[in-house]
This record gives C-alpha cells, structure tokens and sequence, in this order.
C-alpha cells in the first residue's frame, strides 16, 4: 500500500544486496514522457493510473528487472502488486530466468498509512501521487496474496523500528 514504506526500504536494501532499485511511481512518470515529480492531473483510477496504463507499467518495469537480471545484477521491483496478475508477471520472469523472487509484504495499520500519505503530500516533491482516495481504492481492490501464488513472502512490519534489519537478515542470499 501507498505509504508502507516500500520505497523507504528498497532505498535501503539495493546498496546492502548489490540490487538495482526500480521504482514504479518514476517508471510510470517516465514512461509518460513526466519529470519524476511532475504531477500528471490524473484522477483515481483514470489517466496515468487507468487499468490499461498500469498494465503497461507491470509490463515494463518486468523488462527492465529482465535485463537487469541477464545483465548479471540484482532487482528490486518497488511497486503495490496488488493483482495477482502482475505477481504473475514477475513469477514467470523468475521461473524462465531461473532466479529466485521474494516478494517484500511491508505491512502497516491503515491509520500509519493515511498519516504518511498525508505527511508526505504536505511535504510534496515526490514521485508518488498516491493520495488518501488511492490508499481507500486500493485497499478496496487489492487481491490478497493467496497460497496457490506459491510465492516466497517476507512480511516486514513497516512500523517497526528494526524493520530494515530484519528484512536484511532474511534476504541475504
């Protein structure tokens, strides 16, 4: 969810796991021609952030990860994946590479989520336009992570102060 602290901790295992950092809210920006921090007027939903367009960002940014991947480096793919065909996307890329996919759940109480939304928002220049109407859409349309995923999930509580130390321990290789 926006506000988890996904973007937080990727900025911080990419240099520990020798990871190149790919982060959806910039993909997305980019691919539409946008600065990084431009704000694109899309609505919820609609625009930028249209089922079709977010497609197409999944779709790139697992090239990306691809080429990162055959290039001989490590990935990490920031971003919700909240539908299960965009996990989909990723675990098929692992399989045919033959490299291994965890998936990072940072977990947070909704309240944390609408504080940091907020906060962020008053503080703007960020890439993330998600704002309190994305976080309730998408906490309304996520598609939970089911077992027959068969994904390997490492759940880090996104209010807790170790947080990066414990993410780290698990995903040394």
């Amino acid at each position: 969810m926006p506000g988890s602290g996904k973007t937080w901790l990727a900025r911080r295992l990419a240099p520990d796991l020798g990871a190149i950092h790919l982060r959806s809210d910039m993909e997305r920006k980019r691919l539409a021609g946008l600065a990084e921090r431009a704000d694109s007027r899309s609505q919820t939903g609609a625009g930028l952030y249209s089922g079709e367009n977010t497609d197409r960002v999944y779709a790139h940014l697992a090239k990306c990860a691809e080429d990162i991947l055959v290039g001989g480096y490590a990935a990490i793919v920031d971003a919700t994946f909240l539908l299960r065909s965009h996990r989909a996307l990723f675990g098929e890329l692992a399989r045919r590479l033959s490299v291994r996919l965890q998936v990072v759940y940072c977990d947070a109480p909704v309240s944390l989520l609408e504080r940091r939304i907020q906060e962020r928002h008053a503080a703007g220049g960020d890439a993330s336009e998600a704002d309190l109407a994305v976080l309730d859409r998408q906490l309304k349309h996520r598609e939970p992570i089911e077992p027959m995923e068969a994904l390997d999930v490492v759940k880090v509580s996104a209010s807790a102060t170790y947080a990066l130390d414990c993410a780290l321990r698990t995903l040394r290789p």
